[in-house]
C-alpha cells in the first residue's frame, strides 16, 4: 500500500516518537479495511478513527462528537476538498481554523498535533497568509510539533512537519 511507510516513521520519530505508535495502529487498520473493502477511500475517516481507539491512549480527535479534555496528542482529519466546510468532513482550510482555536484552548497541554488530509494544495498553504502564519506561529514554540499527511490509498507524504 505505501511503499515508504517506514521512511515515514523514521522522520515522524524524530518529531515525537509517540506518533509512530498512532501511525502503525492506523497503518494496521488501513490493511485490514483494504482487504475487506473495495474502496476504503469513501470510509477512511471511520478506518482512522477505528486505528486511533485501537492505540488505547488519549488523543483529540478533530471532528468529532466527543467533548473531552485537552490531550498532548491531537489528530486531526481534512478528508474533503481543499475548500470543503462541511462541518463532519471538512476540507483542510475549514480543519486549521478549527485547530486555531483548539491551540488556543490547549495550549498548555497540547504537544503534537498530526494533521491527515487527502487534498494538499501547496500554493494555497503557502500564499494564504492564514493558513500558513497559523501553522507557523503555534509550530514555532519549541514544545509543540505539527506534522501534516498527505495521503491517498497508494501514497504517503509528509507535506509540513516543524
Amino acid at each position: 500500500m505505501w511503499d515508504n511507510f517506514e521512511q515515514i516513521l523514521r522522520e515522524i520519530g524524530q518529531t515525537d516518537e509517540r506518533l509512530v505508535g498512532v501511525l502503525k495502529t492506523i497503518y494496521e487498520e488501513m490493511r485490514i479495511s483494504n482487504n475487506r473493502e473495495r474502496d476504503y477511500n469513501e470510509n477512511l475517516g471511520r478506518i482512522i478513527k477505528n486505528g486511533i481507539k485501537r492505540y488505547g491512549r488519549p488523543i483529540n480527535l478533530y471532528p468529532s462528537d466527543k467533548k473531552g479534555r485537552c490531550q498532548e496528542i491531537c489528530v486531526s482529519l481534512a478528508l474533503n476538498k481543499w475548500n470543503s466546510r462541511s462541518t463532519k468532513n471538512p476540507g483542510f482550510k475549514t480543519v486549521i481554523k478549527w485547530l486555531s482555536n483548539y491551540w488556543l484552548k490547549c495550549n498548555d497541554v497540547n504537544k503534537t498535533t498530526l494533521i491527515i488530509t487527502t487534498a494538499w494544495d501547496e500554493k494555497d498553504f503557502s500564499n494564504t497568509m492564514t493558513l500558513k502564519d497559523r501553522v507557523d506561529s503555534y509550530s514555532a514554540n519549541s514544545d509543540k510539533n505539527i506534522i501534516i499527511l498527505l495521503i491517498t490509498s497508494e501514497s504517503i507524504s509528509i507535506q509540513y512537519k516543524k
